[in-house]
């Protein structure tokens, strides 16, 4: 960088180290995040090793100890136990806080419009899959995936409250969300190991994809779908839920009102 500002003239020098002071700034805050991430993994680990370590000691070199301490069972299972606590709760106040970040991301954006929701989708999409790269090689893979799982779940829990909370959702900003909510479902389950695993891990996964079809149906696709409380989508919604839903994206005709009687 430096032998490319030295050729540019002034202006366009200035402007070229600013950027390159901009992009190490901008990596070494990356930097310190990402190792921040790693160093939890590795400690939960570390804890739960020694933790298993300290349980085995005593029966592992029972034979190696004096006689008189052959006679007793040395064990350190107390230890044991107050590092699993401390594991866990070093982990889940991690956790909680990349819980709070997406929560926090998501609740600044609105939803009616559609280069806000979207690119705070995208931002939150990022950050799960930063923590794959840090995380899914490091953590054992039933704690990874249940972690991941709820981080997920976190997300799309929150699109779906927002969504349902809206009055109107006027057609052009629900083809927008249709295409917003149709990023999550593409990149979303790739975070776990098994993209297939996501109905079992996400517990509002089935919720959302039905909402995200909702959106760009028509009445008659959601009556179907409702099917006398018996379809697809009176398993994710309540009748009140859905009624909202319905008075949110259509207008008052006579049409929507049979559809409405219908839900029960």
């Amino acid at each position: 960088m430096v032998p490319v500002v030295a050729c540019c003239s002034v202006p366009v020098g200035l402007c070229l180290n600013g950027t390159a002071g901009c992009l190490l700034l901008c990596s070494g805050r990356t930097v310190s995040e990402w190792y921040r991430w790693l160093l939890v993994a590795l400690f939960h680990n570390n804890c739960m090793f020694l933790s298993h370590r300290l349980i085995t000691l005593g029966h592992e070199y029972q034979d190696r100890m004096p006689p008189v301490l052959q006679q007793h069972t040395v064990t350190f299972v107390d230890l044991a136990h107050r590092l699993r606590v401390l594991a866990t709760e070093t982990f889940l106040r991690q956790m909680r806080a990349q819980r709070d970040n997406l929560l926090g991301i998501l609740r600044d954006c609105a939803l009616v419009k559609n280069t806000d929701v979207e690119k705070c989708i995208r931002q939150c999409l990022r950050q799960l899959e930063l923590l794959q790269t840090v995380w899914e090689q490091v953590l054992p893979s039933t704690v990874y995936c249940k972690t991941l799982g709820c981080l997920v779940n976190t997300m799309v829990q929150e699109l779906v409250l927002r969504t349902m909370a809206l009055e109107d959702i006027p057609a052009d900003t629900a083809v927008q969300l249709v295409a917003a909510f149709a990023v999550v479902i593409a990149r979303a389950p790739k975070v776990l190991k098994d993209p297939n695993e996501v109905f079992h891990r996400v517990h509002h996964w089935s919720q959302f994809l039905e909402l995200q079809l909702v959106l760009g149906a028509n009445l008659r696709t959601i009556s179907d779908r409702w099917a006398d409380g018996k379809g697809p989508l009176a398993h994710v919604f309540t009748p009140d839920q859905t009624k909202q839903l319905i008075r949110a994206l259509f207008q008052n005709t006579e049409r929507r009102a049979a559809v409405l009687a219908s839900i029960k």
